[in-house]
């Protein structure tokens, strides 16, 4: 081991470095990191696209990681938006949780919502959205049957902005599922619903900051 706290910190420290580095298949720099805009600028996120059997033991086994440091003490170096943990305690999100970690799409469909004054066929002209919107991972979803080839009409704009932003919220709830249900076999699920989500970050995470007099205390 190289790491004073033994080789068992240093396997943590390890797992946190390659989850955060954008390499693994598991996770994803936020569009927000990736674009150096907004919030959170040093958050990764799940990615969407790993929904495979495969992924899910690896998801499975992220939440037990997860629940062992609830247990333990130690903590991973992990940074992931508000919404993640909301999701994961079961506290609700709203649209407004997308800038957290895409700033440019949330901006962009607020965008759309305020046009006004423009007739509806100058808005077709001008936009031509279709009922679609770009996950993490840029890959297109489908809003509706058939979303990509399906104009968005002007009268429809403000369902088309609320599915979207409930699209990206959800855009990865199986790998979140996966990895509460690899929690639930370390600690009982229902603690959980219990914790407010800044309080499951601490435990699984660590506090953010660290004040200098407990650095002075503890060097």
């Amino acid at each position: 081991a190289q790491d004073y706290g033994g080789p068992y910190r240093e396997a943590l420290t390890t797992v946190g470095e390659e989850l955060m580095c954008g390499a693994s298949p598991l996770m994803l720099l936020s569009p927000n990191r990736d674009n150096n805009v907004g919030k959170n600028r040093d958050c990764c996120v799940l990615n969407p696209a790993s929904t495979a059997p495969f992924y899910v033991k690896q998801y499975e086994f992220m939440g037990k990681l997860f629940g062992g440091m609830c247990k333990t003490g130690e903590s991973l170096i992990l940074t992931l938006p508000p919404s993640f943990w909301k999701q994961l305690t079961g506290q609700p999100v709203v649209g407004e949780d997308v800038q957290d970690y895409d700033m440019i799409a949330y901006n962009t469909l607020q965008s759309i919502l305020n046009v006004k004054d423009i007739s509806p066929e100058d808005f077709e002209e001008a936009f031509d959205q279709r009922w679609t919107t770009i996950l993490s991972d840029g890959s297109t979803a489908e809003l509706v049957s058939e979303g990509s080839n399906q104009p968005v009409a002007f009268k429809d704009v403000p369902d088309y902005v609320k599915m979207a932003l409930k699209k990206r919220l959800q855009e990865s709830a199986a790998q979140l599922a996966a990895i509460r249900n690899g929690m639930s076999m370390v600690i009982d699920k229902r603690a959980l619903l219990l914790m407010a989500w800044q309080e499951l970050e601490v435990k699984v995470c660590g506090e953010p900051t660290v004040s200098t007099e407990a650095l002075r205390l503890n060097t």
